[in-house]
C-alpha cells in the first residue's frame, strides 16, 4: 500500500525528524513543540516502518495517555488493525506495533525489544529509567530519541553530551523563539516577568551550571584545603552511611565561611566511621559536629557523644560538641532552604571537588503534594546527594551556632526566638528524643538542648566550658 502522509512539522522540528543519526537528543524550550514532535514522529515512524516495534515513554501515566490520544488522532482509522485504549497500544495493518509507557513504573519497561523509542520530557525521569530504555532499544540496535526541556545538569545533560564520544548520537538545541508559530510578544512578556535563571532554562533551554537550585557554583567553589589555624573555630557537617551510600564529612572555618576539609568514603564499618569523624573534629580545633541522626545513624551519633578518645586504649582527648539532627518533612526542607539561601547570597565558599559539583548540579527541588506546601529536596533516583547534605548541615551550623550571619543578623534571629514559624529556630530542625533511663542518657540530651537555646542570645556564646563533664554513661 502506498500513501502520502504529511507531518506538518515546522522547520526545526523537521530538521530533527529527518536527521539520520540513530540516537537523537533534543533540548528545547517550552512551547517549541516537543509533544508535537513526539506524537507526529511516532505516527510517522509507525506508518513508514512496517513490522517494527515502537514505544513512547512519558514521565507520568497521564501524560502518556495524552500522547496516546494525540497519536491515534494522527493515524487514519483504516490503517489500524487492533488497539487497546486501556493498555495504550495499537497495531497497524503493516504489522507495526506501538505502545505507550509511563516512567513511573520502571518494571513495566523491562523485557521488551524496540526498533525505536521516543522519550518525552526525558529530563524529568530517573536515570535508571533511561538506562533501561537504552538497553531495550539496544537489543535490536534500534533508534532512540530523547526530547525534553532541560532540568539542571542531570542524566539528560549527560545524554546531550554523549555525541562528543559516540558518533551515532546527535544533539539539537532549540529555544521557544525557534517555533515560528509562538507569539514573540508572549515570549518577551515572559522574559520580563520570569526570574532570569528560570527563563534561561525553561525558554532558552540552557543547561544551567549548578542546576536551577545552585546556579552560582562556579563562583562559590573557589575555596582551598587548609590546615587548622590556632584560635579559629570550625563547624563540621557529617552525613553518614555504611554500605549503600557514602559517608561525607565537610569542615568549614567560621572566620570566613570557607570549606577547608572534605572526606568521602563508602563500604566502611561503623567503627571506622566513628573514628574518622572524631579524628577530623579533634584535628580542627575541636570542631563542632552537626550530624544526621536519622535511621541507621542514631547509634553512631550516640557513640560519638560518649567518645573521649579515637579508639579504646588511646590517650583521652576529650568529648566532642555534637549536635544531632533528625530529618523530617519539616526539618529537612528548612535545612536545605537555609543552605540554598547561603548560595544565593554567596556567603560561603566550597572546595572545587568534582563529585561535590556534580551532586549539586543533579540536586532537585519539587513542591510536595498535599496542603503543607513544603518543598521536597533530593537527588534524582539512582544518584547521590551526600555531599549536598553534609554541606547543608555544616552551613546550618555556621548560621545557627557560630553567628556567621549567613542570612540574618543576630538581632533578627534573637527577635524571632519565640516565633513558632521562625525558620531559624534550631529546635525545628533538631528533634530531641528523651528517654526514660533514670536521667542518665537524658542528661546529655537536655544539656544539648540548653546549649542550642542559648544561641539566640547574641551576647552569650553557645560553647559551654562544662561540656566535657556531662555524664553520658
Amino acid at each position: 500500500m502506498v500513501f502520502q502522509y504529511k507531518l506538518n512539522l515546522h522547520k526545526t522540528q523537521m530538521e530533527t525528524y529527518d536527521d539520520p543519526h540513530k540516537h537523537k537528543v533534543v533540548a528545547a524550550g517550552k512551547g517549541w513543540g516537543k509533544t508535537d514532535l513526539v506524537t507526529k514522529s511516532c505516527a510517522g515512524l509507525a506508518m513508514t516502518k512496517p513490522g517494527s516495534q515502537g514505544a513512547v515513554i512519558a514521565p507520568f501515566a497521564k501524560q502518556a495517555h495524552y500522547d496516546y490520544k494525540l497519536i491515534r488522532s494522527l493515524i487514519p482509522s483504516n490503517l489500524i488493525a487492533d488497539q487497546s485504549v486501556k493498555w495504550m497500544n495499537f497495531e497497524l495493518k503493516n504489522k507495526a506495533e506501538v505502545a505507550m509507557f509511563s516512567a513511573e513504573n520502571i518494571e513495566a519497561l523491562r523485557g521488551f525489544a524496540w526498533d525505536w523509542a521516543i522519550v518525552d520530557e526525558a529530563a524529568f525521569m530517573d536515570a535508571e529509567v533511561l538506562y533501561v530504555i537504552d538497553s531495550q532499544v539496544g537489543k535490536r540496535d534500534g533508534d532512540g530519541w530523547y526530547i525534553s526541556t532541560p532540568n539542571g545538569r542531570g542524566i539528560f545533560y549527560d545524554l546531550y553530551c554523549r555525541e562528543q564520544q559516540d558518533e551515532t548520537w546527535k544533539s539539537f538545541h532549540y529555544t521557544t523563539y525557534d517555533n515560528p508559530f509562538y507569539p514573540r510578544a508572549v515570549i518577551d512578556r515572559m522574559k520580563a516577568t520570569m526570574p532570569e535563571i528560570v527563563f534561561r532554562q525553561e525558554i532558552l533551554a540552557e543547561f544551567i551550571e549548578g542546576g536551577i537550585v545552585f546556579p552560582h557554583l562556579a563562583e562559590i567553589m573557589t575555596s582551598e584545603y587548609r590546615d587548622p589555624i590556632p584560635g579559629h573555630d570550625y563547624i563540621t557537617g557529617a552525613d553518614i552511611a555504611s554500605t549503600n551510600d557514602f559517608t561525607v564529612i565537610k569542615t568549614f572555618d567560621t572566620a570566613d565561611n570557607h570549606e577547608v576539609q572534605s572526606e568521602r568514603f563508602t563500604s566502611r564499618d561503623w567503627t571506622y566511621i566513628r573514628q574518622a569523624i572524631y579524628a577530623i573534629c579533634k584535628q580542627y580545633n575541636n570542631s563542632t559536629l552537626i550530624i544526621d541522626k536519622t535511621g541507621v545513624g542514631a547509634p553512631v551519633v550516640e557513640d560519638l557523644m560518649k567518645m573521649d578518645a579515637p579508639y579504646t586504649g588511646a590517650p583521652k582527648q576529650g568529648y566532642l560538641t555534637v549536635v544531632p539532627v533528625i530529618f523530617s518533612s519539616v526539618s529537612k526542607p528548612q535545612l536545605y532552604s537555609n543552605y540554598i539561601m547561603a548560595h544565593e547570597n554567596r556567603t560561603i565558599r566550597l572546595l572545587p571537588d568534582p563529585i561535590t559539583k556534580k551532586e549539586h548540579e543533579d540536586f532537585m527541588m519539587t513542591r510536595g503534594q498535599g496542603t503543607t506546601g513544603y518543598m521536597k529536596y533530593s537527588a534524582p533516583k539512582g544518584r547521590n546527594d551526600d555531599t549536598v547534605t553534609a554541606c547543608a548541615l555544616a552551613v546550618w551550623g555556621l548560621d545557627q551556632m557560630a553567628s556567621s550571619q549567613l542570612i540574618g543578623t543576630p538581632e533578627i534571629v534573637s527577635k524571632a526566638e519565640h516565633d513558632e514559624n521562625n525558620p531559624y529556630n534550631m529546635e525545628e530542625v533538631a528533634e530531641w528524643e528523651p528517654e526514660d533511663d533514670g536521667g542518665q542518657k537524658g542528661v546529655g540530651r537536655a544539656h544539648d538542648k540548653i546549649v542550642l537555646k542559648r544561641f539566640f542570645d547574641p551576647s552569650t556564646s553557645y560553647k559551654d566550658p562544662t561540656r566535657d563533664t556531662v555524664n553520658r554513661s
